[in-house]
């Protein structure tokens, strides 16, 4: 959240200073820098990565892609990418006991003889597997995959195992599509900041899931002229405060605004010697 008025400490200062040079009113003044700072904790909000200030929101885009296919294997992983599930005697018993029901025993012959870590078989992605696995900020760290088994022998496919790969498992596959869907409902928290503002985001981010959950307001008039924005996309919430989103927004904003003083400047300086 952004909350700033003109008559509080140094940033006031620094406003008041730049919309005099620039000749602006201290609405005017004040919604440019809710503008950018909006910019920054857009960039700042997951999905990002090393650079999140100058990396493009297209690379974001393919970073967020990256980790959904990655938790994916840490959370699933197909038989039939399992060379020793798909043939010979421990393939052939695997297979029986799950297709008989004996899942437990078929779990005990698995984690004896299969030289792969995983954290057991299971018959279907369905249910609260995947959402269990996930971490305060919505990630998979630190667990091995439960391995998915229908009970018919599978045919070997190890071109499941690249990182992109799609699921031969329809329910599995269904659901990597899901989430690949919602990469950017957290940065969409603010597309109505960004809306208000006229600043512009790529589709990614304004389709997502939290676009609608966003704050825009205003308060006040000159010199008691405030903006408000921010982001209500619950989940984001508790990783939001852990990544310092706003904070790093406002600093980089408190950082940048003087060198935007010392360009109005060297432009206005510009205008009358010209």
């Amino acid at each position: 959240m952004i909350r700033a008025y003109v008559d509080h400490g140094h940033w006031s200062s620094q406003v008041r200073k730049l919309g005099r040079i620039m000749k602006q009113t201290m609405e005017e003044t004040l919604r440019g820098q809710a503008k950018l700072f909006t910019r920054d904790a857009i960039r700042f909000t997951p999905p990002f990565g090393d650079a999140p200030i100058t990396e493009p929101f297209a690379r974001q885009l393919e970073i967020g892609k990256e980790a959904v296919y990655r938790d994916r294997k840490y959370v699933f992983k197909e038989a039939s990418s399992i060379r020793a599930l798909c043939q010979g005697r421990f393939g052939e018993n695997i297979t029986k006991l799950v297709s008989t029901g004996k899942t437990a025993e078929a779990n005990t012959l698995l984690m004896k003889e299969l030289d792969v870590r995983n954290s057991g078989l299971q018959l279907s992605v369905l249910g609260p597997t995947w959402k269990k696995a996930r971490d305060r900020r919505g990630r998979v760290r630190g667990v091995y995959p439960f391995i998915l088994h229908d009970g018919i022998l599978p045919s070997y496919n190890p071109g499941l195992n690249d990182l992109r790969a799609m699921p031969e498992d329809p329910e599995l596959r269904r659901l990597l599509v899901q989430k690949l869907e919602r990469v950017g409902s957290a940065k969409s928290g603010w597309v109505k900041a960004a809306s208000s503002l006229k600043l512009p985001l790529p589709r990614w981010i304004k389709k997502a899931k939290g676009a609608s959950s966003g704050t825009y307001h205003e308060t006040g008039s000159q010199d008691r002229f405030g903006v408000e924005v921010r982001n209500n996309v619950p989940f984001i919430q508790a990783s939001g405060r852990e990544l310092r989103i706003v904070d790093r927004a406002l600093k980089n904003r408190q950082r940048n605004i003087q060198k935007q003083i010392e360009a109005a400047f060297k432009a206005a300086k510009k205008r009358e010697n010209a």
